[in-house]
């Protein structure tokens, strides 16, 4: 199988990869700096299966099946069918695409680069997931990455659903890195087995593996990179 096809767009801040395959997010790098994105060196690029790092999107349910309020059907993989569907490729523009009559705010050096993509999932053929829904994803790729994610009940009932952006970040050395805005946050260890609160910053001792309860800014701190 041939490898899957990527879109690309450089702007004097920024250059960005990705694919209709999961709408993913392969590489921003911001100009002068490493790449803030992480992607295996072993990742498959030929659609066959998921792409180990980037920014995959998780739905419409998130982890093992068997936890998820979501409920897909027998035979469902961990993570949802999104990361693994070929997304719609709805817009792409650069500052160079832009109409003369366009008007912004920003300097023309600094407008970003932008995608959307969609993918619309028919409840009414699949054992899986038996809803339908639309999904569509909107990146802007500038001196900042902004991505929103938008999901739509297309069907004539309420359902569950779980979505996320799986972000793997590059970092120095994990060692180094912590992790701010958790003080005081419950979370569950599945290291440990067991809940617990935050207490002071995140940091990267040991094998963590943690699900954190909270609607505060989070900020990764990483000196190195």
């Amino acid at each position: 199988m041939s490898d899957i096809a990527t879109l690309s767009a450089s702007v004097p801040s920024s250059s960005t990869l990705i694919s209709p395959f999961g709408a993913h997010l392969l590489s921003w790098r911001p100009t002068g700096d490493e790449d803030v994105l992480w992607l295996s060196s072993r990742a498959v690029m030929d659609g066959t299966r998921a792409i180990r790092g980037g920014i995959p999107l998780c739905l419409p349910w998130f982890g093992s099946p068997a936890d998820s309020p979501a409920a897909p059907g027998a035979g469902a993989g961990a993570h949802g069918f999104a990361r693994t569907s070929r997304w719609s490729l709805l817009a792409q523009t650069t500052p160079a695409d832009a109409s003369p009559a366009t008007v912004s705010t920003q300097p023309a050096d600094d407008a970003p680069a932008s995608f959307s993509f969609e993918l619309h999932h028919t409840g009414e053929t699949s054992a899986l997931y038996p809803h339908s829904l639309r999904a569509r994803l909107d990146v802007s790729a500038g001196s900042e990455l902004h991505m929103s994610l938008t999901l739509t009940n297309e069907d004539d009932h309420p359902f569950a659903i779980e979505a996320a952006m799986h972000t793997y970040l590059a970092v120095g050395d994990v060692k180094d890195v912590t992790v701010e805005g958790l003080d005081g946050a419950r979370y569950f260890d599945k290291v440990r087995g067991r809940f617990a609160t935050q207490v002071g910053d995140v940091a990267f001792v040991g094998p963590t593996d943690r699900v954190y309860t909270t609607t505060q800014q989070v900020q990764v701190v990483d000196p190195k990179l």
